[in-house]
């Protein structure tokens, strides 16, 4: 696979959110969240990763890894199971010198709360950028989707991206194409300013 700095649309840039295809089981679909979430030094980025399975620790090993440990990070854990699970836990960011908050929701239907949670820390984060630049996950587009329907999820996500427009982050959604019917996923696709294709290695716009 190509390097993903080659593969990011030129539209990607500050205020603009990518959506990445690719499959849930795919190792590059992590890959690529890494390189996307890396962009600039480490001090020079805040992160904000709006999640329902990956934990806050395994963020920061996969950060460290690649030596791009942000500035400051910002996590919101939804919980499908509709109870706090160990790893949503704030001891996940204790062992870190990094500023690091934790906010749980704790169901995925809840998307007032989801949208309330992930503005507030998006809003915390702009008010301490100075000069850094924000980065956002959103992981993802079909975890959200087991829960609620398609005209939910598109106006939640089109609130969404036009608040992360306005902040000027640089965000990117993962989505399972294979785990919809291709008029799902191009509703979806018709909110996002490009999309990186894992599965064929080729980048749409």
């Amino acid at each position: 696979m190509r390097s993903v700095h080659q593969e990011i649309p030129d539209t990607f840039e500050p205020g603009s959110s990518l959506l990445v295809l690719s499959s849930s089981f795919a190792t590059e679909g992590a890959e690529v969240c890494t390189e996307l979430l890396s962009h600039g030094d480490g001090d020079d980025r805040h992160v904000l990763c709006v999640t329902f399975t990956c934990s806050p620790d395994d963020h920061f090993v996969k950060w460290r890894r690649h030596g791009a440990v942000p500035g400051r990070a910002a996590f919101v854990n939804v919980d499908a199971n509709g109870a706090r699970s160990a790893f949503t836990d704030d001891r996940d960011v204790s062992a870190t010198d990094v500023d690091a908050t934790v906010d749980h929701v704790g169901s995925p239907e809840n998307l007032t709360r989801l949208g309330v949670r992930t503005t507030n820390r998006l809003e915390e984060l702009e008010n301490n950028i100075e000069d850094r630049r924000i980065v956002v996950c959103f992981d993802s587009v079909t975890e959200l989707l087991q829960y609620v329907d398609v005209d939910q999820a598109f106006r939640f996500f089109h609130v969404v991206t036009d608040q992360l427009a306005e902040s000027g982050a640089l965000a990117h959604f993962h989505m399972d194409p294979q785990a919809h019917d291709d008029e799902t996923v191009e509703t979806i696709t018709a909110l996002f300013d490009g999309v990186l294709s894992i599965e064929d290695d080729t980048v749409a716009e």
